[in-house]
């Protein structure tokens, strides 16, 4: 290495040997001076030596020139000091490429070595550094050190680079990193591109600038606002393109907020969030929350909000739309009321969401103990809702950008709540927001029938669809009810009633291929091998049965078979007793309200009463509080005649009325036949009617004619009348 004057300096010749002293000196001194300490000590006055023409100083590598000073006029001192006054420029060149610091004054310490070089220079007065690639620094003095390459600059500094600037108080330049740190109270602003867009501004305690390292970081309460979206953290590391001109990556650690912003997430919250742009430098294209993850999305009725330990958010093209997102560890998805619906949440392990780029997230499955709620406070005639479910996996389709829930796929041990009264689990759900409606069904593997309970009826079937509001239901194959009673205080049915055949305090069940059930009219419909019973006593079988569990009134159709159990007084005791009565009928009515129960076509009954076809069968129940027999009638219909067997009695005619009270029947036809068997001779008798008494013997019976239809008996050989 070398030093070569460029100017000679214009020295008198009287003092020539007072130059070479002072240079000797300057060669053999080494003090360094920090770039904030006090200024040296005044020289003694008449040792200094001023050059009024300046001079220029060049130190090569080889051929390779790396660093060249040029001063105006100066003043030489003993100590190693040149004090320039009429202004400097030093160029240092890093890798090819000049480093350039001019000033108005300016103090250097030269090395003391052959050749010389420079230890120290401070600038003063409108100081300058300027790169190659135009990174331009200004302030009011800097301090530069051979030793470690590094500017440093005292009080206010601010500098510009392309489109962007900065300010603060304090700053280092290394010259050999090539970085620009401000150290206190730093801002750094990007001015919009040519199409007016881009534009950001930012802040923080300290704020660096390394170029050759593609980033710009701001730290100790760092802030940003860029497109609408204002972020802050601890500390904010920007990662630049190539060219130092486009974002590449934002990085926020520590307390990180992002909020505002044109679509996309209207704010995020974690420890730290890692932020990836196009390559354009301003569209947001991912986001990565670590370690208490918030974000919050626009909505129609207020922020969509979801929590989780890490959340990942992928955008599409454009920048503004969410395409994907994934969140993991105590998941929780808050959606407000939209549209006077329910607001909901939603937990769960974790949660993948998507859609695509024109319309955003419209599906998304949660995985992981899931957990669902519904809740809306009463609202005048409206009843709060508590609503929950439970299940193993979720997946929900919504409106464009995760918007209301269209429809809820539940999986895996599902249980559904409607508070106060409803309940339903299944292997598989699905729910219906803006139907109201559910669907339980069995899943891939194989688990318990679909189970549902509104407190009124517990039914559990293969599958099972129910309205929420009104209770309507839908169950289909193997299915099994369980009609609920429960009684108020007063001991009166307080929700449900069976037919007051049936005991009012016990449950009754049910099973058939299906049922659909109306619970706004309370009403049941059983199809297909329907088997209703209670106990070890009463049982009502029919292709098709239905009951009104509102009023007690009972309808069964197709090849009805029942089994009563009523009770009866004995006559002689006064005690009561329960009797058995089967019937048959193509039909079976029974109204709670008549106390009436009705047989029609191919109507038979068996029990205490005998054993009586007809085409239609009325039983007549005393009143409410009793379960007893009052009366019963019969009635013919083309072929289908009245037929009572009693004891060794047989009667078949038009109408038969039977009353418990006396134990009476009256028969009267067109014409009345009895048949009366004593061993191998019957009493045959006809007429217009018969009145006998059950269990009584043909002396209490009696047989009468009319005008038309006149009255005789006689007897026969039992044998002739079979044939």
């Amino acid at each position: 290495m070398r030093w070569q004057p460029v100017a000679q300096l214009g020295l008198l010749a009287v003092v020539v040997v007072f130059v070479a002293a002072v240079t000797v000196s300057l060669r053999k001194q080494k003090t360094t001076v920090a770039p904030d300490a006090p200024p040296p000590p005044p020289p003694v006055k008449g040792t200094e030596l001023y050059n009024p023409t300046g001079a220029t100083f060049t130190r090569y590598d080889g051929d390779r020139k790396v660093f060249e000073a040029i001063i105006g006029p100066h003043t030489t001192f003993p100590d190693g000091r040149l004090m320039v006054t009429g202004g400097a420029r030093v160029v240092m060149n890093r890798e090819g490429k000049d480093i350039v610091i001019v000033s108005r004054e300016a103090d250097i310490k030269l090395k003391q070595q052959e050749p010389p070089g420079v230890e120290t220079v401070t600038f003063r007065g409108d100081v300058v550094l300027t790169t190659a690639d135009g990174l331009e620094v200004k302030s009011a003095e800097a301090a530069y050190s051979e030793a470690d390459g590094i500017v440093r600059i005292p009080g206010a500094v601010a500098f510009t680079k392309d489109r962007m600037s900065g300010a603060g108080q304090g700053a280092t330049y290394d010259r050999n990193r090539d970085v620009l740190w401000i150290l206190d109270k730093a801002t750094i602003a990007v001015g919009p591109d040519a199409k007016g867009q881009g534009g950001m501004d930012g802040s923080a305690a300290t704020a660096g600038l390394a170029r050759p390292d593609h980033y710009v970081k701001l730290t100790r309460d760092a802030r940003i606002n860029s497109g609408g979206r204002a972020m802050q953290a601890d500390d904010i590391t920007i990662t630049l393109s190539a060219d130092n001109q486009r974002v590449q990556m934002m990085q926020l650690r520590a307390n990180s907020r992002i909020s505002g912003g044109e679509g996309g997430p209207q704010s995020m919250v974690a420890r730290d969030i890692d932020l990836t742009y196009a390559g354009d430098g301003r569209t947001l294209q991912t986001a990565h929350l670590v370690d208490q993850a918030a974000v919050e999305m626009e909505g129609a009725s207020g922020g969509k909000k979801i929590t989780a330990r890490t959340i990942n958010i992928g955008m599409g093209p454009d920048g503004s739309t969410v395409t994907h997102l994934a969140a993991n560890q105590n998941v929780q998805v808050d959606l407000p009321s939209e549209n006077n619906a329910p607001a909901k949440q939603i937990r769960s392990s974790a949660l993948v969401a998507s859609g695509a780029p024109n319309v955003g997230l419209k599906t998304a499955t949660f995985s992981g103990k899931v957990d669902f709620r519904e809740t809306q406070p009463a609202a005048g005639k409206a009843a709060a809702v508590d609503r929950t479910a439970k299940s193993e996996t979720l997946i929900v389709e919504t409106k464009p950008g995760l918007g209301a829930i269209e429809k809820a796929d539940f999986r895996g041990n599902v249980k559904f709540v409607d508070a106060p009264d409803l309940t339903a689990e299944a292997m598989r759900a699905i729910y219906y927001i803006e139907k109201d409606r559910v669907e339980l069904m069995p899943s891939e593997d194989p688990g318990p029938s679909a189970l549902i309970n509104d407190g009124r009826i517990s039914v559990s079937a293969r599958t099972i669809d129910f309205t929420i509001g009104s209770r309507d239901m839908n169950a289909d194959t193997k299915v099994k009810s369980t009609i609920l009673v429960k009684k108020d205080r007063k001991g009166r049915s307080a929700q449900s009633r069976v037919p007051s055949v049936f005991k009012q305090d016990e449950p009754a069940f049910v099973t058939a291929n299906r049922l659909n059930y109306q619970g706004s009219a309370s009403t049941a419909t059983y199809t297909g091998s329907v088997n209703l019973w209670q106990g070890n006593e009463t049982r009502i079988k029919g292709d098709k049965i239905v009951l009104d569990d509102k009023n007690g009134n009972l309808v069964a159709t197709g090849d009805v078979v029942t089994e009563l159990f009523l009770d009866e007084t004995d006559a002689k005791t006064g005690q009561k007793k329960r009797a058995q009565m089967l019937g048959q009928a193509d039909s079976f009515v029974y109204d709670d309200a008549r106390r009436l129960a009705i047989y029609t076509a191919k109507a038979r009954m068996n029990g205490p009463q005998g054993d009586i076809t007809a085409h239609r069968i009325e039983l007549f129940l005393k009143p409410a509080g009793s379960n007893e027999l009052e009366r019963a009638e019969a009635y013919a219909k083309g072929p289908e005649a009245v037929i009572v067997k009693e004891g060794v009695r047989t009667a078949t005619g038009a109408h038969l009325t039977y009353t418990a009270a006396d134990e009476q029947y009256l028969m009267i036809g067109t014409p009345v036949t009895t048949i009366e068997e004593a061993g191998e001779s019957c009493r045959v008798g006809t007429g217009a009617s018969v009145r006998f008494f059950r269990g009584a013997g043909a002396e209490r019976g009696q047989i009468d004619g009319n005008g038309i239809i006149p009255s005789k008996t006689e007897t026969v050989p039992c044998a002739s009348l079979k044939r």
